[in-house]
């Protein structure tokens, strides 16, 4: 190959994957610009509605699980493809079906994709730029933002031109199917072991070190509180702020601008800041801002303080990863895995509660309680220690 094409190909790989989290994005976000629509559709009540995102998280587990297990085993391209294969089957599917019971499954489905692509889509991206694998995983992350951003908006200009609330996933399982089809024609390299430099040694830390329930204790967290604004917040803004359905819709994507633009920061300042301080300048900056958004009455500081939770929030899921993998540098994907089930875990049970606490207290209490998971991710940032920089990455 000339070096030209070494380089497209680079670049193509990396956009593919970026789009496999921009899907994941979509993902995250068709359910809180449709719950409403759901809700009426499968005549249920709040509290059931909300545990699509549950069964959803708990596919995302099955998925990570197999993956730990399946370690070095299936090819990342192999686990990538049928990540994307389901989310575009569970995105046309929810658009079809009429019923609850299958509808949760397509959901179950869609969140055993969702953990495939993210765990392949970090194995693709340590394999396609190992040289700088922080800020790529920063980048690629990004496009998570960029599809939590997008999805919103086209929900939103979808929704005001007819309430037919399908056409909102049957838009965008279609980009599904673009790339996968993409994805089926490129070859992607594999991750290749652990090169040390002359004189260095791994250190060796039993996997489940104190530092690492540290650091799982803030992706769970963080996690979790992202989702419930994501799974509840466009409902918040059109019932309680009273906003029409599209401005309500375009509060997610506010918050999501702030995520987009607070991943983008940190590929960009995350080697020159540190991973320490990222974690705690996110953590800290995230509970001030969020406590804008749950307990403000006023639609200008709470679209401000959704900018705000969204840029803080930013940096949080790669930069754990990336502060993980300093700590084992020899077992990234079984690293990522772990991580990424702490994640679904996390996604599994704070917007559950929320719901259910919605059920009984009304929707602005169910919010309320998303501060609390945010005050115990702060204090678990801060006692994270550890090496601060890699140049590796």
């Amino acid at each position: 190959y000339t070096d030209w094409r070494v380089i497209f190909l680079t670049k193509l790989m990396t956009l593919t994957v970026g789009c496999g989290f921009f899907l994941i994005g979509i993902t995250l976000t068709v359910f809180g610009t449709t719950n409403g629509y759901l809700l009426g559709q499968f005549d249920t009540t709040i509290s059931k509605i909300g545990l699509f995102i549950t069964y959803m998280s708990i596919g995302r587990v099955t998925a990570v699980l197999f993956t730990w297990i399946s370690a070095g085993k299936v090819k990342g391209k192999i686990l990538f493809q049928a990540g994307v294969l389901l989310i575009t089957a569970g995105m046309f599917g929810i658009g079809l079906v009429p019923y609850y019971a299958p509808a949760a499954f397509l959901f179950f489905a869609m969140g055993i994709g969702h953990g495939l692509i993210d765990v392949s889509g970090s194995m693709l991206t340590a394999a396609i730029h190992p040289e700088r694998f922080g800020k790529a995983m920063n980048a690629a992350h990004m496009y998570v933002g960029i599809g939590s951003l997008l999805g919103p908006l086209t929900a939103g200009v979808l929704l005001t031109l007819s309430d037919n609330w399908q056409r909102v996933y049957f838009v965008q399982g279609a980009f599904g199917l673009i790339l996968l089809f993409v994805v089926s024609i490129i070859s992607y390299p594999e991750i290749k072991p652990v090169k040390l430099q002359a004189g260095h040694k791994i250190k060796k830390t039993g996997l489940f070190s104190f530092m690492l329930i540290l650091l799982s204790a803030v992706i769970l967290l963080y996690s979790g509180a992202g989702q419930s604004l994501n799974s509840w917040v466009s409902r918040y803004m059109s019932d309680i702020i009273s906003f029409p359905a599209f401005f309500a819709a375009g509060t997610l994507a506010v918050y999501n601008v702030g995520l987009t633009l607070g991943r983008l920061l940190c590929s960009i300042y995350i080697d020159k800041a540190g991973y320490r301080f990222v974690l705690r300048a996110g953590a800290l900056g995230s509970l001030v801002s969020i406590t804008g958004v749950l307990f403000s009455s006023s639609s200008v500081v709470i679209l401000i303080s959704l900018f705000a939770t969204g840029l803080f929030f930013g940096g949080l899921f790669p930069t754990t990863i990336i502060a993980a993998r300093k700590l084992y540098p020899d077992k990234l994907t079984v690293i990522t895995s772990i991580l990424i089930l702490a994640a679904s875990f996390g996604v599994m049970t704070v917007p559950a509660i929320t719901g259910f606490v919605a059920e009984s207290a009304g929707l602005s209490g169910g919010m309320k309680i998303i501060i609390i998971p945010v005050v115990i991710m702060t204090a678990a940032a801060f006692m994270v220690k550890g090496a601060n920089k890699d140049t590796a990455a």
